[in-house]
């Protein structure tokens, strides 16, 4: 995945690899931490399962989108979708096939 963001980390055009159990948030216990203040502690997981990534809103207070639709709950991820977190955009993209093949990395500020 891709990820952007205005605050600086991390930086736009960072590379970051999923694991089977992704958290997405501003607590320092997030696999894939945001230091952004519209992103809540544990703000969306992205989980592999069934063969396919699925991403999920943890009941944010601001909500996550997903190509701009909001995520109202679980929906499986294609490459190249748009995650919008706060002021954080993030871009899901395959490298081969597998659950070790996908990233997220940083679009913009």
């Amino acid at each position: 995945m891709v990820v952007a963001n205005p605050t600086g980390e991390p930086q736009v055009g960072t590379g970051l690899p999923l694991a089977p159990a992704t958290v997405i948030g501003r607590a320092a216990t997030s696999t894939i931490r945001l230091e952004d203040s519209f992103a809540s502690n544990e703000h969306a997981h992205i989980t592999w399962r069934q063969g396919q990534w699925w991403l999920e809103d943890q009941r944010s207070r601001n909500g996550t989108l997903l190509n701009g639709i909001p995520v109202q709950e679980g929906v499986v991820l294609s490459a190249g979708d748009l995650i919008e977190i706060g002021s954080v955009l993030l871009r899901f993209e395959q490298h081969g096939s597998g659950a070790e093949a996908m990233q997220i990395t940083h679009l913009k500020d």
